[in-house]
């Protein structure tokens, strides 16, 4: 795990306010370290969207569409209203627009987003969240894991 991705699992287990929060911190600390080592579909035993598939519980993000012979895994498009298991949805596997493997969410602003990097610190708009998670940084609305009920989000790891 390179020093970036250890800041972040740190900063977010350590602004979790209970055991449920550190382990949502912990899971994503682990994907950023996966991340950083290199393929995660290989390490996590799936293909990545663009691959050749037979059937869907091959791929990463359960798509496996074409017709046959020429079926691939296809990516998620995160849809308004998916959240978290936390927050009562179903957790639904994405890939972020930098490639990373996230996590469906909605938005402030009512948008589904793929969230690889959560940071915990409170938000209102998506505008907040640009310099700690970069230039497609989201507002999330339900991320009751940092206690503030709202957190930063971003396609890849925040800071």
């Amino acid at each position: 795990m390179d020093s970036e991705g250890f800041d972040a699992l740190t900063r977010t287990t350590m602004l979790s306010s209970s055991r449920r929060g550190a382990l949502v911190g912990f899971a994503l600390g682990a994907l950023g370290f996966l991340r950083s080592s290199g393929d995660v579909a290989a390490v996590l035993g799936c293909k990545s969207a663009g691959k050749r598939c037979r059937k869907s519980a091959e791929c990463c993000e359960g798509i496996c569409k074409g017709k046959k012979k020429r079926r691939r895994c296809r990516r998620r498009v995160c849809k308004p209203g998916q959240t978290f298991n936390e927050c009562g949805g179903v957790s639904l596997t994405c890939t972020s627009v930098e490639g990373n493997l996230g996590t469906c969410a909605t938005t402030t602003s009512n948008k589904g987003y793929c969230a690889s990097g959560v940071y915990c610190i409170p938000c209102t708009t998506d505008a907040d969240c640009v310099s700690h998670c970069g230039p497609h940084a989201a507002c999330l609305d339900c991320a009751i894991y940092c206690g503030a009920g709202k957190a930063c989000a971003g396609p890849a790891a925040c800071s």
